[in-house]
């Protein structure tokens, strides 16, 4: 890509532009664990609200009471353990004196608020050393820790901008430190990233793409993606899926979990292989099986318990949406949901933005009968006026996978008669298919799948809703995506070199 010598951002600041960030729950425990260098382990913290699926919403992220008692705290705890390895911590060895907590200070300080530190911040941080090393060294230390961590500095990530030559807003190369390792790693920026910003070398777009670069090739890059498709694509709580022992005595916990595996490590495949792009995230008919998710599809078992990659051979898998765990999910404990698969397509998939059924809407199937089978019993619930205005645009896609059972394996009957997976996409160019493969591959063309990714990969990445001053940027992603000449992850760093990652903060002015 070439380089322009200094980037240019859209004159703001503008309403949605880069908002004032409160770390989410996985970056908060990330952040602390890198800061101090301890195994923080499951930090009890209340649940973030979602925007589009997204946990990273900025508006959404607010910072309530509870969330407030539990960051004390978690830095009452994590600032008295950090003190028992005093020489770690500090570098201070035995040099345990007034001069040693200034330097102390100043580094940790930077550290943990992705920033150099004001001088009045630093003299008050002192201040709070002098108090606490009353009772001694380590507590004064102590101190200081559980102060920074409790600060809004360390639990937002808040930006001032700085004015270029061009009279334009950008992040100072402080903060685009923080834009950077929080999109890639989802943590703190590390140590090179950190004396980047210090000598001021995150400015041009050479230097953003090298630095972006290189947090690509580390395996940490892989943590936020699996975040991205998981909240995207809604796949919390595949491992715990549940079903009717009498309808599916075969299912079990570990079927579930190595579900939930199979479609992480597909994912991870898809979006970093170098030969891999959008198409493949829809067509592959590659996967990945242990023994026990081998035995449920009735494919080659793997020797021991890891998992390997095996082709499906035949024609009705093909891609994400033929992959068990998530035919599981969107599935009754007792029979398959039409309804459920045909609303992920349009929302999750096509971006449509479908309204809740009335509450006085009766939307549970009855029970399978020997007698009948899903498509009859959908199309009844169907016939009801208040019903078929809505269901009209997800049931028929849904009937497209009717060749997968509530547990995700292949079937070809059902009720007693051969299964009829034939579907429809009413109101886009994608019209009618059959099966699931030939519905993947028309989504792998289509631009309305493409469009809705790049708008899902813009969401999670910037942590807000898109406004339209990111028309340009999405457009630019969504043709990436079908040209099919770029893999997956060439999206990081089409998006960090565009005008919407540098464009004005919206915190402008904001000071903890």
């Amino acid at each position: 890509m070439p380089g322009t010598g200094g980037m240019t951002a859209t004159q703001g600041p503008l309403s949605g532009d880069a908002p004032m960030r409160r770390l989410t729950n996985q970056e908060y425990a990330r952040t602390l664990a890198d800061l101090l260098d301890l195994d923080v382990g499951g930090l009890s913290l209340p649940p973030e609200e979602e925007v589009h699926g997204f946990k990273n919403n900025a508006e959404a992220l607010t910072f309530s009471p509870v969330l407030a008692e539990r960051h004390l705290l978690i830095a009452e705890t994590l600032s008295s353990r950090a003190v028992m390895d005093l020489p770690k911590l500090t570098g201070c060895g035995e040099k345990q004196d007034e001069d040693c907590a200034k330097a102390f200070i100043s580094r940790l300080g930077q550290r943990a608020w992705r920033r150099p530190l004001e001088p009045t911040e630093s003299a008050n941080l002192l201040d709070m050393f002098r108090e606490g090393s009353k009772a001694g060294f380590a507590e004064g230390v102590r101190l200081v820790v559980q102060a920074l961590l409790m600060s809004p500095s360390f639990a937002y990530r808040t930006e001032q901008g700085e004015g270029g030559p061009d009279g334009q807003l950008r992040p100072t190369s402080w903060e685009m430190a923080s834009r950077l390792s929080y999109l890639m790693w989802g943590t703190m920026p590390d140590a090179e990233l950190f004396a980047a910003a210090a000598d001021d070398k995150l400015k041009t777009e050479e230097q953003v793409l090298a630095q972006a670069e290189r947090l690509l090739k580390s395996p940490r890059s892989r943590i936020p993606m699996q975040e991205f498709f998981v909240e995207w694509l809604g796949l919390e709580g595949v491992q715990t899926v549940t079903k009717d022992a009498k309808a599916y005595p075969g299912f079990s916990a570990a079927v579930a979990e190595a579900q939930s595996q199979e479609i992480a490590k597909f994912l991870e495949a898809a979006f970093w292989s170098d030969e891999g792009g959008f198409a493949d995230l829809f067509t592959s008919k590659d996967t990945f099986v242990n023994s026990v998710l081998a035995k449920h599809y009735q494919l080659p078992e793997p020797a021991g318990a890891t998992f390997e990659r095996r082709t499906f051979p035949d024609d009705n898998r093909a891609g994400i949406l033929s992959m068990g765990g998530l035919m599981a999910k969107l599935a009754a404990p007792d029979q398959t949901s039409p309804t459920l698969r045909g609303v992920f397509v349009r929302e999750r998939v096509l971006c449509y933005e479908l309204e809740p059924p009335p509450v006085s809407v009766d939307n549970v199937l009855p029970s399978p009968t020997p007698a009948t089978t899903t498509r009859g019993r959908v199309n009844d619930h169907q016939s009801d006026p208040n019903c078929s205005g809505c269901h009209r645009l997800f049931d028929p896609i849904g009937f497209g996978f009717e060749r997968f059972d509530a547990v995700g394996r292949l079937r070809d009957t059902d009720g007693g008669k051969p299964v009829d997976d034939s579907g429809e996409v009413f109101g886009s160019s994608i019209g009618s298919f059959r099966g699931a493969a030939e519905l993947g591959r028309k989504l792998a063309a289509d631009e309305g799948a493409a469009r809705c990714m790049a708008t899902n990969f813009l969401r999670f990445a910037l942590g807000r809703s898109e406004t339209p001053a990111d028309e340009n940027t999405v457009t630019a992603m969504k043709d990436q995506l079908l040209s099919g000449d770029k893999p997956l992850w060439a999206l990081i760093p089409t998006l960090v070199t565009s005008d919407r990652f540098v464009s004005p903060s919206s915190s402008q002015g904001v000071k903890p």
